[in-house]
């Protein structure tokens, strides 16, 4: 049996709950797919921007488009950790224009520096029984807002959703060659959804497309308030350095595991990382990263009960090593990038 919701500009939405049993994955999955995410939201969601010497990020990116929103009853929470005070400018120049359309928009001064940090921080602090994470470099369309209030709104059990999220960086000019050695290595997969591989990364489809998903991306992520009482950001992502590599996917994978519960990709609006200059961590210490918070994630994931054959673990290093030489990473900061995460590991496994 299915109901349907009527909005007040007469879009009817279905929603499959009545028989579905919500601790029946495979019957949660085909519910989510078959959403129609079009009509009235009406859960108060609190969109976070974690920042760091990113003022003209704020400025030129994220603010303006937020203010563009197609609905004005949300907050926007700015958590500045940057070491002056542009930021902290830039956020009461869009004051009134935010007040104009009934968005709150708060700012506050970070007391701890690091991006898992700054979000468990601003998590205190929201309004909002949806938190809406986003970068300071993120550009979100105007109805985004609105689409994931519609998600919430109509499925009780979701605990996380994404918008989908666009990159605008000059074209790669991938080759064929490059292509395949992303699916060999697990960094694409032929399914339909976002998945967690067989050695712990992230994998994405081919086409990115809207329903289930295992993780959600850094920023175009929402959550329920209430997981963050059982689960948190891992801090330890920030040892080399603030970006703290992966802590998206480890957490919104985390929460999954934790409730039972896929998140849902919305098929309404999205999200465009235009990629500011001025990352939080560079150079061997960015390679140490990719190796060393990929055995974190992996150590949280089995705690609950996923296990990972160190064959494909070992295969998983070697996709990483490879996409980093893509990069234009130097063979020799890689390999000593490896060297610090073992010695940074080893020292771990002894305290």
């Amino acid at each position: 049996m299915q109901r349907t919701l009527v909005d007040s500009s007469g879009l009817e939405m279905t929603e499959a709950l009545a028989e579905v049993d919500v601790t029946d994955e495979t019957q949660n999955t085909r519910a989510i797919e078959s959403a129609a995410l079009n009509g009235k939201g009406f859960v108060m969601i609190s969109v976070i921007i974690a920042t760091l010497n990113r003022a003209e990020a704020l400025r030129s990116i994220s603010l303006p488009s937020l203010a563009r929103q197609n609905r004005g009853d949300f907050e926007v929470i700015v958590w500045d950790a940057s070491d002056g005070g542009d930021s902290k400018i830039v956020c009461e120049s869009f004051s009134r224009k935010f007040e104009a359309r009934n968005i709150q928009l708060r700012y506050f001064k970070a007391a701890r520096k690091g991006l898992a940090s700054q979000r468990n921080d601003s998590t205190d602090h929201a309004l909002g029984s949806v938190l809406f994470f986003i970068d300071d470099d993120c550009e979100v369309s105007v109805d985004a807002v609105h689409s994931i209030s519609v998600c919430f709104d109509s499925f009780p059990w979701l605990n996380g959703v994404g918008v989908p999220m666009l990159n605008k960086t000059p074209a790669s000019g991938k080759s064929s060659v490059m292509r395949f050695a992303t699916l060999l290595f697990g960094m694409k997969n032929n399914q339909l959804h976002r998945v967690i591989n067989k050695h712990g990364g992230l994998s994405l489809p081919i086409k990115d497309l809207p329903g289930p998903a295992e993780w959600l991306s850094g920023g175009s992520m929402s959550f329920r308030k209430m997981v963050f009482e059982r689960v948190r950001f891992d801090e330890r992502l920030e040892i080399f350095g603030g970006y703290a590599l992966g802590e998206d996917y480890d957490f919104s994978y985390r929460v999954m595991l934790e409730f039972g519960q896929p998140h849902l990709i919305s098929n309404g609006g999205y999200v465009v990382h235009h990629a500011a200059a001025g990352d939080r961590i560079t150079g061997i210490e960015r390679m140490a990263a990719h190796f060393f918070n990929a055995e974190l994630i992996r150590g949280n994931f089995k705690k609950y009960g996923r296990r990972f054959n160190p064959v494909r673990v070992a295969w998983g290093h070697l996709g990483t090593f490879l996409y980093l030489l893509k990069s234009g990473a130097k063979p020799m900061d890689i390999i000593s990038g490896i060297r610090l995460a073992r010695a940074k590991l080893k020292l771990r496994d002894q305290t």
